[in-house]
């Protein structure tokens, strides 16, 4: 149990102390938890396998996750960098979905505790995030230069506002970016655990307070608009749900209202962009207009992607080959799955994202608006990065199987 905990609060640590590149805290923490969760599941008789559904999507996706690479081994030879990562989907998804679920439903953790431990290991990141851009930036100390880390030792990104140059947060992780999608993906298991788990008007507001200011430290373009969007989209599903339950016409004006201006002021900044250039770095990312056609730009490595897509679309061309044939991956998760295992790999995960979102949309408390927020966080963010290695992905999935487990379970009893 107390493993468990521990990676709850850690797994934010992608990056910093890692013994190696390979061997992180959450990779460590969960391979012991794999070990415990095994010898407890045989010792007391525990089924392995949760929901039959999403074992059949996984399993499927690992077997054709398996028969790309051999297609890739017959066509290029053995490749130690499509073996690695090969392993890694195998790695990933084993330690950091199916062990840490099990351990979840072996150790019969509650809902609160979960959110009690990841709300520690985000306000923790977030402290540890704002003393590094405070030192860097204020006081011209680079803090983050005497924290080991494993790879990316050395980051220089910066964020022009206009009237003056800032040094980005990267905080646990290896870059600005993937803090970013961490900080917010858990933003709203903070808010709830004080809400409506831990009540405190004063935890809460400070909270919110130190995790936003992280965010923003980040300067991440993808994270800013990945927030409007989710905000956007779950207090839209709430006020329909509202409706439904015969919620007075006068509040839902007043948020649909809040929520148009909401819209209107975006607009104006995106097309306008009057008396708004401290945003410029943000609207140059979003719009690509700084990409240049070369190797290394992003676009460029969609494009390769989608040219090694129509090359063997059914199955693809094993994991890895984006960095093997063009020294880089192609910076987009839905692109990485679909050259790697094709449309064969592309819709089993699929098929995995929608039974989850089943799930959500099946709990009946305001909870579900916490996994759809983080889920749609997921979604997005995963458009300009294709790293599935990161462990907060599959333990979020982990969490929300668990959590409609314990629903069954206590419907089970009822009847």
């Amino acid at each position: 149990m107390k493993l468990l905990l521990l990676y709850l609060v850690s797994f934010g640590f992608i990056s910093a102390f890692a013994i190696n590149k390979w061997a992180s805290i959450p990779l460590i923490l969960s391979l012991l938890i794999l070990i415990q969760t095994m010898f407890l599941a045989f010792k007391n008789n525990v089924n392995l396998i949760n929901n039959k559904y999403i074992s059949m999507y996984i399993y499927l996706f690992l077997l054709a996750t398996s028969f790309s690479y051999l297609l890739q081994v017959n066509t290029f030879g053995f490749q130690i960098k499509g073996f690695t990562h090969t392993v890694s989907y195998f790695l990933v998804i084993i330690l950091y979905f199916l062990s840490i679920e099990l351990s979840f439903r072996i150790h019969n953790v509650s809902i609160s505790i979960i959110f009690k431990y990841i709300s520690k290991g985000i306000l923790i990141v977030s402290f540890f995030t704002l003393i590094e851009f405070i030192s860097k930036n204020f006081f011209m100390f680079d803090f983050d230069k005497y924290i080991p880390r494993a790879q990316v030792e050395q980051f220089d990104a910066i964020y022009n506002t206009g009237f003056r140059i800032f040094f980005r947060s990267r905080g646990t992780t290896e870059e600005s970016g993937v803090l970013a999608m961490y900080l917010l993906m858990f933003f709203p298991f903070v808010v709830y655990y004080y809400k409506f788990i831990n009540i405190s008007r004063k935890k809460l507001i400070g909270s919110i307070v130190i995790i936003l200011l992280a965010i923003f430290s980040t300067f991440s373009a993808a994270g800013f608009i990945e927030l409007l969007i989710a905000l956007l989209i779950v207090i839209l599903l709430a006020i329909m749900k509202k409706i439904k339950n015969g919620f007075s016409s006068i509040p839902i004006f007043s948020i649909l209202l809040t929520i148009i201006l909401m819209i209107l002021a975006l607009i104006s900044i995106v097309y306008k962009r009057i008396d708004f250039d401290f945003l410029e770095g943000i609207f140059v990312k979003l719009t690509f207009s700084n990409e240049s056609f070369s190797a290394g730009s992003r676009l460029e490595r969609w494009n390769y992607a989608f040219s090694l897509i129509q090359s063997n679309p059914i199955f693809g061309h094993g994991a890895g080959i984006a960095t093997l044939q063009n020294g880089t991956g192609s910076t987009n998760f839905y692109l990485e799955v679909l050259i790697e295992t094709g449309f064969v790999g592309f819709l089993l995960m699929l098929a995995l994202f929608i039974a989850i979102f089943k799930m959500i949309f099946k709990m009946n408390d305001s909870i579900k608006y916490v996994y759809l927020f983080s889920i749609i966080i997921v979604l997005i963010h995963s458009i300009v990065i294709s790293q599935y290695l990161l462990p907060w992905i599959w333990t979020l999935l982990a969490i929300i199987s668990y959590h409609y487990y314990m629903n069954k379970e206590e419907e089970d009893n009822i009847f």
